[in-house]
C-alpha cells in the first residue's frame, strides 16, 4: 500500500490491510534514502531496482539480502539522506 511517510504531516490518516503470509515469505521495507539515491543520470535507485534486487536474492540468508541491496545502491550513487532496511522473514 502505497501511502505517505509516516509522521510527514500531522493530520493524514493511514489505511491498513491484513494479508496472508506464508512460511518464508519476505518483508522489506526500505526508506526513502535508499530508494532516492541518484546516479549520475539522474535516475534514482527506485522500487524497481530494489525489487530486483530482491527477487534475485530472496532465497538467501537476510544478512546476504542486506549486503546485495546496500551494495547495489553504493554503486547506484552517493548517500545524501539517512538509510533504513528492515528485512524480516515468516518463520
Amino acid at each position: 500500500m502505497e501511502q505517505l511517510p509516516v509522521g510527514l504531516l500531522p493530520s493524514i490518516r493511514f489505511e491498513s490491510a491484513a494479508i496472508e503470509c506464508r512460511s518464508g515469505d519476505l518483508f522489506v521495507l526500505a526508506s526513502d534514502g535508499i530508494l532516492e539515491v541518484i546516479n549520475g543520470n539522474g535516475d534514482e535507485f527506485g522500487l524497481v531496482r530494489l525489487g530486483e534486487v530482491i527477487r534475485r536474492t530472496a532465497a538467501k540468508p537476510l544478512p546476504e539480502i542486506y549486503e546485495a541491496v546496500t551494495e547495489a545502491v553504493r554503486q547506484h550513487g552517493s548517500q545524501n539522506d539517512d538509510q533504513t532496511l528492515l528485512l524480516a522473514r515468516v518463520p
